[in-house]
C-alpha cells in the first residue's frame, strides 16, 4: 500500500502503532503483570538473542518478528501504567488525609469547558509528604463567590474531597471513566464563599498564560451587535471555547452532521494553514524564504494550538503538519499516511490516556479514511467542469470521513445524521471566510475600533449558517436515532474494513471472506470482553420513575411505575439492553407483589399499603408513609431495597436504621442500580 503521493507506507510504523494500541487496551483491562520491568527485560533479552542468531544464519530468524511485536506490546502496557492516575485505594487514603487536615491547598491548573452558571477547573492536590499527587475536578458557582477563579491560583478550601461516582445504571454514560482518562479521579464542589479560606497566585505556566490569552481574545467578540447564539458559535469555531454553547445548539449541529465544525481539529488547521500560506507567499521569493515561511507557520500553528486548549484533535493535526514539514525540509517526504501513523505513535507515547478520548479516536479515523478512500472514490468519476469537480471533491471528503467515523460515532452517540453530506457541502466552502473574518475582527479590535457594519455583516452571515443548520436538523426522517452497537462490533467492523482496503483485487468472493473474518473476530472480541450475565433482579436509579427488570425463563421482563416511559427511563432501558446485548420483553405496570423462584417481592409505593408476607424482599418507592420498625417486625424482610424515586434524606434515614437493626439494606443512591441474584439471597442472608 502506498500514499497518495507515491511514498510507500512504512509497515514497521503500522506494526508499532498496532502493538502500542494493543498494549494500552491490555493495560486498561488491569493486566498488570505484563508491564513489569522484569517481563520487559526478558522479552528484550529474547529479542537480542534472536537478532544474534539471525546474523549467524543465512536465513532470517522467524522468531524475531513475533518477539519484537511482544516487546512493543509490553512497552505499550508499561507506558500506560506509568501515566495513569493513582488507584482508588490511594485516592481514598488521600481523601482521609485531607479530611483530617483542613483546610488543604488545591492548585488550579486549567479551566475546563463548563455548563452555564458554573465553572470547572482541573486542580492538583497532594498528600502530607507531597510524595503523591492527584488531579481533582473543582466545580464552583461564580455567583455564590461574587468573583471568578483563575488558572495558576492556589486556593485553601475546607470542602471535602470525594471519588467521582460511576454510572448510575448499567450501560449509562460512565462519567467516572471519562474523567479517569483525563487523569482526574477526585472531585470537590465549592458553593459558599466561606469555603475558600485563602487564595494566592502561584507560578505562571504556559497553559495558564494560554488560557488567559484565550479569554482575552474571546472578550473581543463580546460585541452587542453579535447575537448570543452567533457569538457562541464563533467562539467555538475560532478559540475552542464551548462554554456559551447551549444544549440546543449542540443538538442541532449533531443532528445535522456538522458537530465536527464546532470542535477544533484538522479541518480548522487546514483552513488556517491555507490562510497562512497566502500571507507568507511574498516571503517565499527570497533565499531561504521557503524555510522561514514554513518555520513561521509552524510557530503560529503551535501557538494557536496552545491558546485553543491543546485538544487531542488539534494536537494531532498540528503535529502531523510539523512532521510533514520536517520531512520536506530534510528532503525526505514522509507521505501523508506515514505522517499520520508517526503522529499517532508519538502522541500515544506522550499521553496513552488519549487513546480513550473520543476526539482523539474520531480525529485519526477521519483522516485515515480520507487518505485511503478519497483516491479510490476519485477514480469513480472525473468531471471536466471545474465547479462540478470542486463539489465532487467536497463530496468525496465528506463521505470518506463519515464512512471512517460512522461505527464509532454510533457506538458513542447512538445516532447517525443522514444529511451529513448536505451540511458539509454547504458549510465547508464558507468555513474559510468565517474563520478569516473572525480572526480579522479579533486582531482589528486590538489595534483599532472595528466598524459596526462589519459586525452586522458578520452577525447576519453567522445567522444564515444557523438557519441552514436548524433546517437540516429539523428533517427528522433523515436522522437515525437509538442505534446501539457493542465495542466488539466496532472492532470487528474496523478490522473487516482494513482487510478489505488492503486487498489488491476486490470481488464478491473476497468481500464474503472478509465479512466471515470480521464476524469471527467480532465473536472472539465478545468472548474476550464479555460482561457478566444479567442479574435476576435489577432496580434502576431514576428520580421520578421506578423501573425494575427481572431475568425470567421467558426473557428479561421490565416493570415500570409509569407508562409510557419518560424519555430518561427509555434511554436507561436501551442502554441496559445494549450493555448486556439482550432484548427485553414488553414493559408491564409494576405490581404491588411479585414472586420469583418462590421468593416473594413486595413493592411499597406512596400509598403505604402492604400485605403480610413471610420474609419478602421489600422495595420502597415513591416515599411510602410507613413506620420502618413496624414493617420489619411484621414482615421480617430478608432484604430491603430503595430506589431514586424516594427522597435522599429519607433513604439515608432508612439506611442508618437498618444498620442499627442489622437488616440487609441497599439503595441506588449509593453505587447506582442494584443488581441481585435472587436464588442466592436466602442462602446468603
Amino acid at each position: 500500500m502506498v500514499n497518495s503521493s507515491g511514498t510507500p507506507v512504512n509497515i514497521r510504523l503500522v506494526e508499532f502503532a498496532t502493538c502500542l494500541t494493543m498494549g494500552c487496551l491490555l493495560a486498561q483491562q488491569q493486566i498488570t503483570t505484563l508491564g513489569e520491568i522484569y517481563v520487559g527485560l526478558g522479552i528484550f533479552a529474547g529479542l537480542i538473542l534472536s537478532n544474534t542468531l539471525s546474523k549467524r544464519s543465512l536465513y532470517p530468524n522467524r522468531f524475531f518478528g513475533p518477539i519484537s511485536w511482544l516487546f512493543m506490546i509490553w512497552f505499550g502496557v508499561s507506558n500506560f501504567q506509568n501515566n495513569r492516575p493513582i488507584s482508588q485505594e490511594q485516592a481514598q487514603k488521600l481523601i482521609t488525609e485531607n479530611s483530617l487536615q483542613r483546610p488543604y491547598p488545591i492548585i488550579l491548573q486549567r479551566q475546563l469547558n463548563s455548563p452555564e452558571h458554573q465553572q470547572r477547573f482541573q486542580g492538583l492536590v497532594f498528600d502530607k509528604k507531597h510524595q503523591k499527587q492527584a488531579r481533582v475536578l473543582v466545580t464552583y458557582t461564580p455567583d455564590a463567590l461574587n468573583h471568578s477563579l483563575n488558572n495558576d491560583q492556589v486556593i485553601w478550601t475546607s470542602t471535602p474531597l470525594a471519588l467521582i461516582p460511576g454510572p448510575r445504571n448499567p450501560g449509562s454514560f460512565d462519567y467516572q471513566r471519562y474523567q479517569y482518562h483525563q487523569g482526574i479521579i477526585l472531585q470537590t464542589s465549592i458553593t459558599n464563599p466561606s469555603q475558600i479560606l485563602h487564595q494566592e497566585q502561584s507560578k505562571r505556566t504556559f497553559i495558564g498564560v494560554a488560557q488567559q490569552i484565550n479569554k482575552a481574545l474571546g472578550e473581543q467578540l463580546n460585541h452587542p451587535l453579535l447575537a448570543p447564539r452567533q457569538r457562541a458559535i464563533i467562539k467555538a469555531l475560532l478559540l475552542g471555547d464551548k462554554t456559551e454553547l447551549t444544549p440546543e445548539i449542540k443538538d442541532h449541529f449533531s443532528a445535522s452532521g456538522a458537530m465536527h465544525i464546532l470542535a477544533l481539529s484538522g479541518l480548522h488547521v487546514g483552513i488556517i494553514l491555507w490562510l497562512l500560506n497566502l500571507l507568507t507567499w511574498p516571503l517565499r521569493r527570497f533565499v531561504w524564504g521557503q524555510h522561514l515561511a514554513t518555520l513561521a507557520i509552524l510557530i503560529v500553528l503551535w501557538i494557536y494550538a496552545l491558546i485553543s486548549g491543546l485538544s487531542p484533535s488539534m494536537v494531532r493535526a498540528v503535529t502531523m503538519v510539523t512532521f510533514w514539514a520536517v520531512g520536506v525540509f530534510l528532503h525526505r517526504p514522509l507521505g501523508a499516511i506515514n505522517a499520520v501513523m508517526l503522529t499517532y505513535v508519538v502522541l500515544l507515547i506522550s499521553n496513552p490516556m488519549w487513546l480513550f478520548s473520543v476526539g482523539f479516536q474520531l480525529s485519526f479515523l477521519a483522516i485515515l479514511a480520507i487518505l485511503t478512500l478519497t483516491p479510490k472514490m476519485a477514480l469513480l468519476w472525473k468531471p471536466k467542469n471545474r465547479i462540478l469537480g470542486y463539489f465532487w471533491s467536497m463530496t468525496q471528503l465528506s463521505f470518506a470521513a463519515q464512512f471512517g467515523v460512522a461505527p464509532i460515532s454510533i457506538y458513542y452517540f447512538h445516532q447517525f445524521p443522514g444529511l451529513f453530506w448536505l451540511s458539509n457541502l454547504i458549510l465547508l466552502p464558507i468555513l474559510a471566510p468565517i474563520i478569516g473574518l473572525g480572526a480579522l475582527i479579533i486582531m482589528g479590535e486590538a489595534l483599532i475600533e472595528v466598524p459596526d457594519t462589519i459586525y452586522l455583516f458578520f452577525n447576519n452571515f453567522l445567522a444564515l449558517v444557523n438557519h441552514i443548520i436548524d433546517w437540516i436538523a429539523l428533517q427528522e426522517n433523515f436522522i437515525f436515532r437509538s442505534l446501539y452497537i457493542s465495542g466488539a462490533h466496532v472492532l470487528g467492523i474496523y478490522i473487516g474494513l482494513t482487510l478489505l482496503l488492503f486487498q489488491k483485487v476486490v470481488h464478491l468472493k473476497s468481500i464474503a471472506l472478509t465479512i466471515l473474518k470480521s464476524l469471527s473476530l467480532t465473536l472472539m472480541f465478545k468472548m474476550f470482553f464479555m460482561t457478566k450475565p444479567v442479574s435476576d433482579l435489577t432496580l434502576f436509579h431514576l428520580s421520578k420513575t421506578t423501573l425494575m427488570a427481572l431475568n425470567t425463563k421467558q426473557g428479561i421482563q421490565l416493570f415500570s411505575s409509569e407508562w409510557p416511559l419518560e424519555d430518561r427511563a427509555d434511554k436507561v432501558q436501551k442502554a441496559f439492553e445494549n450493555h448486556y446485548q439482550v432484548s427485553t420483553l414488553n414493559i408491564q405496570n409494576l405490581p404491588p407483589m411479585l414472586n420469583y423462584n418462590n421468593q416473594p417481592i413486595l413493592v411499597i409505593d406512596q400509598s403505604g399499603h402492604y400485605p403480610k408476607l413471610d420474609q419478602p424482599i421489600v422495595i420502597l418507592t415513591q416515599n411510602p408513609p410507613i413506620h420502618l420498625g413496624r414493617l420489619i417486625e411484621e414482615l421480617a424482610p430478608c432484604l430491603i431495597l430503595a430506589d431514586g424515586s424516594n427522597y435522599r434524606s429519607q433513604v439515608a434515614f432508612w439506611r442508618a436504621y437498618c444498620a442499627q437493626r442489622n437488616i440487609a439494606f441497599s439503595d441506588t443512591y449509593q453505587g447506582g442500580a442494584i443488581e441481585k441474584m435472587l436464588h442466592r439471597t436466602r442462602i446468603s442472608l
